[in-house]
């Protein structure tokens, strides 16, 4: 278990809303916690979920994180199973603790493991969703091959993230996106007319796509002022000489980073070069 990635998660207060993930503000929405709420209900409402609050369905959270927005929907659907599947144990750790405090460890089951190839039978669950996790994914059409054998006929698939709208139109905006895609640890983002050709290959019908970068601006540039927050606090830690000199080098890269996460985004939306979008797809019936 990596414990400092659960100490780097607890020193961020991970724990206030239980999320890795961006806020979706709009109207009524005025804080960062609302907002990052909001986007669970958000996520709740595209799967309709209501639909299924009087008898029983399973839902995947594909990418979950510290479990967040599962926790936060088995709460309020208590009927629903809700697995949650990542790669990192210190996640799955706190997960399972946060599931516990919010006394929903009966309908959510979060397990370790690779969301390109899950061990779960075919037409399993009724929907699935994967939030900022899709542009991880090292092969983002084995990740819709592996959605489409999990769902269920007319179950639904949302994926909510950034893509690529346009190859950047200049050697600038080149370098930029590398740059961009290299800070935010993804592999290159997909490119949204290959994801929508991809989407009607593997089966999908029903497909709309929702441009929800205004709703997330807010919300990035509130983390990212936090990220600051807390890399000036680290800095000042530093009391003497020596330990100044040893992580100086270090701290200097990472506020660098930390200054490239911030205006790339911003540079790469303003020339519509990338966009934060919600997609809904629905597996055909059979």
């Amino acid at each position: 278990m990596d414990k400092s990635e659960i100490k780097r998660h607890k020193k961020n207060h991970i724990d206030k809303n239980m999320a890795l993930h961006f806020g979706h503000f709009e109207k009524g929405i005025r804080t960062y916690d609302e907002a990052v709420l909001n986007k669970n209900d958000f996520i709740g409402r595209l799967l309709d979920l209501d639909s299924f609050a009087k008898s029983t369905a399973t839902i995947l959270d594909s990418g979950c994180g510290v479990g967040g927005t599962s926790i936060h929907l088995a709460k309020k659907y208590p009927t629903i199973k809700f697995v949650g599947i990542t790669k990192s144990r210190g996640q799955i750790f706190l997960a399972n603790e946060f599931a516990k405090q919010n006394l929903v460890s009966s309908n959510t089951d979060f397990i370790v493991g690779d969301y390109l190839s899950i061990s779960i039978i075919d037409n399993y669950f009724d929907g699935i969703f994967a939030i900022q996790s899709f542009a991880r994914a090292k092969d983002g059409r084995k990740f819709l091959v592996e959605a489409y054998r999990l769902l269920k006929p007319n179950g639904k698939m949302i994926i909510d993230d950034i893509f690529l709208i346009k190859k950047p139109s200049s050697n600038f905006l080149k370098k930029a996106y590398e740059s961009y895609c290299k800070v935010w640890n993804v592999p290159c983002l997909e490119a949204l007319e290959e994801f929508k050709s991809s989407l009607k290959e593997i089966g999908f019908n029903e497909i709309k796509i929702l441009d929800i970068t205004k709703n997330v601006r807010m919300s990035f540039f509130i983390l990212i002022l936090k990220w600051f927050a807390i890399s000036l606090y680290v800095r000042k830690k530093e009391t003497t000489e020596t330990e100044a000199k040893i992580n100086k080098p270090a701290a200097e890269n990472k506020f660098i980073n930390l200054v490239k996460r911030g205006i790339l985004p911003l540079l790469l939306n303003s020339s519509h070069t990338i966009r934060y979008l919600t997609i809904v797809a629905v597996k055909k019936p059979s």
